[in-house]
C-alpha cells in the first residue's frame, strides 16, 4: 500500500516564486545533508496554506526540522535501501512524472481543435473506396481515389462519380451526400478532413477504419446545441397504407386535446397512454438531451424550431406521426466542461497515442539513439539457428559483449535487454519480433529515466514534489516502527504507562463493562441461555460453544459503554427503552457485566492508552533525534524568509 503522510489534496498548491528561482541556497544541513531554501518554501506554502491561522516561518521551521530529523533517522536505519521502499518510490516517481512527460502543448492544441469542431456543423458529401489486402493494393486504391478527386475538380459530376465508385451503401439513394455532420459522430480523421476543408472544396484522400475517402464540404453553420423534449408517436411504419388516415386522425385528436387542456402534466399522462414509442412511452415520452444528427431530420428540425415549453403540431417521419413538446435547450458547453470527454475520446481513437509517439521519436533524436543493425541481426540469427528462443541461448548471449546500440553516448548490450529466461519462440520471424520489442522497451525505459533525471535537475516544482514523496514514504515507515506499531505491540509498556497514569483515565460517568451475546432466533437464544445457566462457562468457553454449535447463528461482543452509547445496554442496565433490532441478530443477552466508575485494567481504556503512549514515544524519539543528529541553520537565509 502506498503511504504518504502529506494530504493528496495539498498537491495542487504550488509556489510559483520557487519554480522561477535559479538560485537555490542552502537553508540548513541535517546530519550533514543540505536542505535548500526552495524545499522549505515549497512545503511551508503547501502546509500553512491549508491552515486557518497561518504559521510564521519560525513556527513552521521547528516542525520542519523535526520532519527532516525523522527522515534522517529512516535513512540511518537503511529504510531507503530496502526493495519495498525502492519499488514504492519508483512507482510514485513514474506516476508523478507523467504530467511532465506529456507534450502538453500538442495535447492542448488538439483538444482546442476538437472543441472548435463542436462549435460548428458542416454539410458534407463523400466518396469511399475499399482498402486493399496489401500495401501495394492500398497504394492503387489511394491513387484511384485521387484520380477521381482530380476529375471532379476538373468538372466531373460528384454525384455521378459517387454512384460509379463509392462503396457506401447509401450512395444510390443520396449520391454521396451525408448531410449535416457534428463533432464526435465519425472517425476523427474524417471529422478533421470535413472541418478543415473550406466550403465548396474537396479534401485530400483520407483513411478511416472503413476505407479511403474524399470529402466535399457543401455548407457550414454554427452548432445548434442540444434540446430536451418529450414526444408522442403513432406508428405508421410497417402498417398498411390504408390505415394511415385513421392514424393521422388519432394523432390530430391527441394534439387538439393537449392544446385545449393547457395542462403541462397532461402531456406525460397522454404519452404514457397513447405513445407507441417503446423506448419513451412509459417515461411520459421523455427523450434524453440530443443534438443535430441524433434524430431523423424531420424530427430534429421541428424540435429545434420550437420555443421552450411549446408543443408542435403533428408531423410525419419515416416512423409515423409525432407530437413534440420542447422542454429546454442549451448551447455548446464551455471548453473546460468538455475537456475530459475530449481527452477520453482522444485516448480511444489513438490521438493521444500519436502525440506520445511523436514525442518519443523526438526524444530518441534528443538522446542520440542509434542501433547497431549488424549486431542486432546477429542476435536474431542466433535465435533462428537455435530454432527458437530459450533460456540457454539467452544465457549465452548475455555474456557476449556485443554492442546493440547507443543511448546518450552509452552503449547497451544483450545483457541489458534480455530477460533471465523466456518461453520458446518457434519461428525466426517471431524471434525477430521479440528482439525488436525488447530493444524498444529498453530504449523507452532508458529515455524515460534520462528524462526523469533531467526533470529533477531542471524543474524545481517536480524536484520538490518528488522529494516530498521520498521523505513521506520514509517518514511513514520510521514512524510506524518507532511510534505507531511500537506502541500498539508493546503490551508491557502499555501496562506500565497505564499504571503510572491511572488517574488520567477515570470515567466522567459510570460505564457498563461486559458482553452481549446475540442470536438469530428465539430457539438459539433459549438454548444458549440454557447452556450458560447450566455450565456457567467463562468467556473463552462461550466463544468455543458459539463456534462449535451455533456457527453463524450467534456471536459475542465485548462492550464498555456509558449510558446513551449502546441501546441494548441502555435498555437492560440504564432503564432505557427496549430497542427493535434490525438485521440478522434479533435476540440478545447481556453476560458477565457490571457497572464500574473507573477502569479496572488497561484493556478498559486500551484505545486511549495507546494514543497517549504513542505521544510519549514520539516525545522521547524527538528528544533522541535532536541529540543524535546535528542541525545547522543558515541564519542569513532564515532572516531573508522572515
Amino acid at each position: 500500500m502506498r503511504k504518504v503522510l502529506l494530504s493528496a489534496g495539498l498537491l495542487a498548491v504550488m509556489l510559483p516564486s520557487v519554480a522561477k528561482k535559479n538560485n537555490n541556497p542552502v537553508l540548513m544541513t541535517v546530519d550533514g545533508k543540505d536542505v535548500p531554501v526552495s524545499e522549505f518554501l515549497y512545503l511551508y506554502g503547501k502546509n500553512t496554506g491549508q491552515q486557518q491561522s497561518k504559521m510564521t516561518v519560525d513556527e513552521y521551521l521547528d516542525l520542519f526540522v523535526v520532519y527532516k530529523l525523522k527522515v534522517a533517522d529512516a535513512e540511518s536505519a537503511g529504510l531507503d535501501t530496502v526493495a519495498s521502499f525502492k519499488n514504492e518510490y519508483n512507482g510514485y516517481r513514474l506516476d508523478l512524472a507523467k504530467p511532465y512527460l506529456r507534450d502538453q502543448e500538442a495535447e492542448d492544441s488538439m483538444v482546442l481543435e476538437a472543441y472548435e469542431h463542436k462549435k460548428r456543423e458542416v454539410d458534407v458529401s463523400h466518396i469511399m473506396v475499399a482498402k486493399g489486402k496489401s500495401p501495394e493494393e492500398n497504394s492503387v486504391q489511394i491513387a484511384k481515389l485521387d484520380s477521381i478527386r482530380t476529375a471532379i475538380i476538373g468538372g466531373a459530376d460528384f454525384g455521378e462519380a459517387a454512384r460509379n465508385y463509392s462503396i457506401d451503401r447509401a450512395v444510390m439513394r443520396n449520391n454521396g451526400h451525408m448531410g449535416w455532420l457534428m463533432a464526435d459522430r465519425v472517425p476523427y480523421s474524417f471529422e478533421k478532413a470535413a472541418y478543415d476543408t473550406p466550403v465548396g472544396q474537396i479534401s485530400d484522400v483520407i483513411e478511416t477504419p472503413f476505407g479511403y475517402h474524399i470529402v466535399r464540404v457543401e455548407n457550414e453553420r454554427q452548432a445548434s446545441g442540444e434540446v430536451l423534449a418529450q414526444h408522442i408517436l403513432k406508428l405508421t411504419q410497417g402498417r398498411p397504407e390504408a390505415e394511415v388516415p385513421a392514424i393521422k386522425s388519432s394523432i390530430d385528436s391527441i394534439y387538439n386535446y393537449l392544446i385545449a387542456s393547457g395542462d403541462a402534466a397532461d402531456f406525460n399522462e397522454v404519452a404514457k397512454r397513447e405513445s407507441e414509442d417503446p423506448g419513451s412511452a412509459s417515461n411520459g415520452g421523455m427523450l434524453p438531451w440530443f443534438g443535430r444528427g441524433r434524430m431523423v431530420p424531420e424530427f430534429e428540425n421541428v424540435a429545434f424550431s420550437l420555443n421552450d415549453g411549446e408543443i408542435s403540431e403533428p408531423f410525419k417521419t419515416s416512423y409515423g406521426f409525432h407530437i413534440i413538446k420542447k422542454l429546454d435547450h442549451k448551447a455548446v458547453p464551455e471548453l473546460e466542461e468538455v475537456r475530459n470527454s475530449i481527452l477520453s475520446a482522444m485516448a480511444k481513437d489513438g490521438r493521444l497515442q500519436d502525440i506520445a509517439v511523436r514525442r518519443y521519436n523526438r526524444l530518441r533524436s534528443d538522446y542520440d539513439v542509434s542501433l547497431n543493425e549488424t549486431n542486432v541481426l546477429r542476435i536474431k540469427n542466433a535465435f533462428s539457428q537455435n530454432n527458437g528462443l530459450d533460456s540457454s541461448i539467452i544465457a549465452q548471449l548475455k555474456t557476449a559483449p556485443l554492442p546493440l546500440g547507443v543511448i546518450a553516448g552509452v552503449e547497451f548490450t544483450p545483457k541489458d535487454i534480455l530477460p533471465a529466461g523466456a518461453s520458446p519462440v518457434s519461428t525466426s520471424k517471431s524471434a525477430e519480433s521479440y528482439i525488436d520489442e525488447l530493444i524498444d522497451e529498453y530504449v523507452y525505459s532508458r529515455i524515460t529515466e534520462l528524462e526523469l533525471v533531467r526533470l529533477e535537475r531542471e524543474n524545481p516544482e517536480f524536484r520538490n514534489l518528488l522529494k516530498e514523496y521520498y521523505d513521506g514514504i520514509l517518514l511513514f515507515e520510521i514512524s510506524n516502527r518507532r511510534v505507531w506499531e511500537a506502541a500498539s505491540n508493546d503490551e508491557e509498556g502499555l501496562e506500565k504507562y497505564f499504571n503510572e497514569h491511572r488517574n488520567k483515565y477515570d470515567f466522567n460517568t459510570p460505564k457498563y463493562k461486559g458482553y452481549i451475546i446475540y442470536s438469530v432466533s428465539d430457539s438459539v437464544h433459549n438454548e444458549l441461555n440454557s447452556i450458560i445457566n447450566r455450565e456457567k462457562p467463562d468467556i473463552d468457553r462461550i466463544v468455543d460453544i458459539i463456534a462449535e454449535k451455533f456457527d453463524g447463528n450467534a456471536k459475542i461482543e465485548k462492550v464498555i459503554v456509558s449510558k446513551g452509547e449502546n441501546r441494548l445496554v441502555d435498555a437492560v442496565v440504564f432503564d432505557g427503552e427496549k430497542p427493535e433490532l434490525r438485521g440478522k441478530f434479533k435476540y440478545y443477552t447481556l453476560y458477565n457485566g457490571k457497572v464500574i466508575d473507573h477502569p479496572e485494567e488497561m484493556s478498559d481504556v486500551r484505545g486511549n492508552v495507546i494514543a497517549d503512549y504513542q505521544a510519549e514515544l514520539e516525545r522521547r524519539w524527538v528528544k533522541e533525534l535532536k541529540s543524535k543528529y546535528p542541525v545547522k541553520i543558515n541564519k542569513n537565509q532564515l532572516k531573508k524568509l522572515r
